[in-house]
């Protein structure tokens, strides 16, 4: 089965609220809404290959800050190893240039959206991080 690696950010804004965008597709599987990012190019590394899609996806340049997570999940025709990051917008508004929709939610709401399968263990993570920093 075709492996491919892609970089997701989980972007905070000031209220820390988290960006999630709605994937145009399709194929039912790959709708829904999701952490934006994208697959990794030769020769680029999963920080690289983010801050170059949400430049791409969504108009605005991100500083990562901290990793999140490693999520696999295997579609019927594909497996996704997802790396996720945790970054903020230094610059730019999003703009729907390639989703659907675009929203911010706080960490506790994540999980009452349709998310991409291979998002569900970022969210719960995210939201295991928010809980712990509260501690």
């Amino acid at each position: 089965m075709n492996i491919i690696s892609v970089s997701a950010g989980i972007i905070l804004n000031d209220r820390k609220e988290i960006l999630l965008t709605e994937r145009i597709s399709t194929d039912k599987i790959f709708s829904g809404w999701e952490f934006p990012g994208g697959k990794l190019e030769k020769d680029e590394n999963a920080e690289q290959a983010l801050i170059r899609e949400l430049k791409e996806e969504l108009n605005v340049l991100v500083k990562v800050e901290s990793y999140c997570l490693d999520a696999i999940h295997h579609y019927p025709n594909i497996s996704v190893n997802l790396t996720a990051f945790y970054c903020r917008i230094v610059s730019g508004e999003p703009n729907l240039i390639v989703h659907n929709g675009l929203k911010w939610v706080k960490y506790n709401e994540l999980l009452s959206y349709q998310l991409l399968p291979a998002d569900i263990p970022i969210a719960k993570k995210i939201i295991e991080d928010f809980k712990n920093a509260k501690n």
